[in-house]
């Protein structure tokens, strides 16, 4: 709720109007070279990426946008979401999130419509959430902690019994081993 200090009444309808600003008006801080732990949800939370095929379309997504745009160190792709540890290389994350949400995303709802004989409803198409979750990594501890969130969100939310074991994860020791050695 929020005051309203015209009549001194509390105005729900403001309320949601406010929020609804604030969601449409994220200012994302931007730091060159910066290393970003990144958080994207499926619209609605559904676990679409259960589906071994959709979950791959994501990673082919991941790795070819990754070519030319960001470092990947890790990413876990979880049955309602995403989560990934990347350095830009040439654009913003705001940039690189697009792109990957918007190639994903035309991809998967193709493997939907062929899979499913016919052309998808509005109300069956895939979709992102509208924007994501940033965390611009702070030192090497920070680093290390996100990377061990990643590896081990399969195992708390009992996906797998060890991180070896999820198929939808990527952790880049190389580039992690260059990183923390700096």
């Amino acid at each position: 709720m929020v005051y309203n200090a015209h009549d001194g009444r509390r105005s729900a309808s403001r309320t949601r109007y406010f929020v609804s600003m604030l969601h449409w008006h994220i200012h994302r801080t931007y730091v060159p070279d910066g290393i970003y732990f990144v958080t994207t949800d499926v619209r609605y939370r559904i676990p679409i990426f259960a589906d071994t095929e959709i979950a791959r379309i994501v990673g082919r997504s991941i790795w070819h946008e990754r070519a030319s745009r960001f470092v990947v160190y890790a990413y876990v792709i979880m049955p309602d979401h995403l989560h990934m540890l990347l350095r830009p290389t040439k654009e913003n994350i705001s940039e690189i999130m697009r792109s990957i949400k918007t190639n994903s995303s035309r991809e998967i709802n193709r493997s939907l419509q062929h899979s499913r004989g016919h052309a998808t409803s509005a109300m069956e198409m895939f979709a992102w959430q509208q924007s994501f979750y940033d965390h611009v990594i702070t030192d090497d501890d920070d680093f290390r902690n996100h990377v061990e969130y990643i590896q081990y969100n399969p195992v708390r939310v009992g996906l797998c019994k060890t991180p070896e074991e999820y198929r939808f994860l990527f952790i880049d020791d190389k580039a992690m081993s260059k990183i923390l050695s700096l």
